[in-house]
C-alpha cells in the first residue's frame, strides 16, 4: 500500500480523538480504585474496547457523511479522505466492517474476563449492551434515519460516552450497580455532548442546507453558545456533587475550572469557524479532567 493510502487511513482513524472515548473508562476505573475493587485487566481491556469503539465511530461517521453528501465544499473543518478521493469507499467500508469485528472481538474478551463463562446471563447482557454501543457508532450518520441528522446526537453521546462507559464500567469492576456512580457519569457525558455541540455548531451552516438537524442547527449563534455553556456548568456540579456526597472533595477548584474555562472560551468566538480550534482543548480538557477526578477520589488532599 503506498505511502499516500496509508497516511489516508491513518487520518480517517482520527486517533485524536481517543483521549476522550476514553474518559469515560478513566473515571470508572478511578472509582474502582477508590472502591478497592481495581482489577488491571478489566482495565486495559476497556481502554481497548472504547478506543475501537471511538475510530469505529469516526469511520462510520466520515462514510455516513460522505454518502449523504454532507462532506463537501462547504464543510468546514479537515477535508476527509473519501472526500478528496484518497480512499475508494468499498475499501473504506470494507475498513469499516473489520473495525467493527475487533471490536466486538475486544468487547466478548472484556466480558469474559470480568465475569467468567459461569455468569452466562450477565455475558449475554453485556454482549447485547455492547452491541447496542457498535448500533450507536454506526447509526450517527449511517441509514436513512441516522440519529445524528434529526438531531438526537447529543443525547446518544451523552448516553455512551457517560453513563454506559462509568456506570456499565465500574460494573465491570463491582458485578453491581452503583446508583451514585451517575453524577460522574453525567458529568462526562456532558462534556462529551458539549465536544459533539462544538462540532455541530461550526458545521451549522452546511449541516442546514443538507437536511442535518443537528441541536446546534436549530437553534441561533447566541443560543448555541448559551447550551454550550449549560452542558459544562452541570457538568461541573455533577463531578463535585459526587465528591462533596462522598467526602473526596480534593482538587475540586481544578474540577470546577476546566469546564468553566471551556464554557468562557465560546463567547469569545464571532464566527463559526473560530469554533474549530476549540475542540481539541475541549476533548483534551475532558480526558485530563477525568484523570485528576480520579485522582482526587483516591487521595483526598
Amino acid at each position: 500500500m503506498e505511502a499516500e493510502k496509508i497516511k489516508a487511513w491513518g487520518h480517517s482513524l482520527r486517533l485524536r480523538t481517543i483521549p476522550l472515548s476514553i474518559s469515560g473508562s478513566i473515571v470508572a476505573g478511578g472509582l474502582a480504585y477508590s472502591m478497592d475493587v481495581w482489577r488491571t485487566d478489566v482495565f486495559l481491556l476497556m481502554l481497548l474496547t472504547s478506543s475501537l469503539l471511538q475510530i469505529l465511530s469516526n469511520m462510520a461517521n466520515d462514510y455516513g457523511d460522505f454518502t449523504k453528501g454532507t462532506d463537501n465544499e462547504d464543510r468546514i473543518g479537515p477535508t476527509r479522505a473519501l472526500q478528496r478521493g484518497q480512499i475508494k469507499p468499498r475499501e473504506f467500508l470494507l475498513g469499516t466492517l473489520a473495525v467493527c469485528v475487533m471490536t466486538m472481538l475486544a468487547g466478548f474478551v472484556l466480558v469474559l474476563v470480568s465475569f467468567g463463562v459461569e455468569a452466562i446471563y450477565t455475558v449475554l447482557l453485556f454482549l447485547a449492551l455492547g452491541a447496542s454501543c457498535i448500533w450507536a457508532a454506526v447509526r450517527y450518520t449511517v441509514g436513512k434515519r441516522a440519529y445524528g441528522y434529526r438531531g438526537m446526537g447529543d443525547v446518544f453521546v451523552f448516553v455512551f460516552f457517560g453513563l454506559v462507559p462509568v456506570v456499565g464500567g465500574l460494573f465491570l469492576y463491582t458485578h453491581s450497580v452503583d446508583i451514585l456512580s451517575m453524577l460522574p457519569a453525567a458529568g462526562v457525558g456532558l462534556m462529551s455532548s458539549g465536544v459533539l455541540n462544538l462540532n455541530n455548531m461550526r458545521d451549522v451552516d452546511n449541516d442546514r442546507v443538507m437536511g442535518k438537524r443537528t441541536i446546534a442547527s436549530r437553534m441561533s449563534f447566541v443560543g448555541g453558545k448559551v447550551y454550550h455553556t449549560v452542558l459544562l456548568l452541570v457538568a461541573a456540579a455533577c463531578f463535585i456533587a459526587y465528591q462533596v456526597i462522598t467526602g473526596y472533595t480534593g482538587l475540586w477548584y481544578v474540577i470546577l475550572v476546566i469546564p468553566v474555562f471551556n464554557a468562557w472560551t465560546v463567547w469569545r468566538v464571532k464566527e463559526r469557524a473560530g469554533y474549530d480550534k476549540y475542540l481539541k482543548v475541549l476533548s483534551l480538557s475532558t480526558f485530563v479532567l477525568s484523570i485528576i477526578f480520579s485522582i482526587a477520589l483516591n487521595i483526598n488532599l
